[in-house]
């Protein structure tokens, strides 16, 4: 992901990011638990799935793009 995310910002197609591999590693754990870990939640609240993968398709989209 880090090089994905370093090649795409040499081309010019996302913002210059200080740190690749730590922009890498949000993106994918930012998905990974609201894929998998929301299930296990301790704080109790119930995500449904499409809200939940709208939230983060425009909450990461917004961060890589903005």
């Amino acid at each position: 992901m880090a090089e994905y995310l370093s090649r795409r910002m040499r081309e010019g197609m996302l913002p210059v990011r200080r740190d690749p591999v730590a922009a890498g590693y949000l993106l994918v754990e930012s998905l990974a638990w609201m894929a998998v870990h929301r299930h296990w939640s301790s704080e109790g609240v119930e995500l449904a799935e499409e809200p939940s993968a709208e939230t983060a398709h425009q909450m990461l989209l917004a961060g890589l793009l903005g």
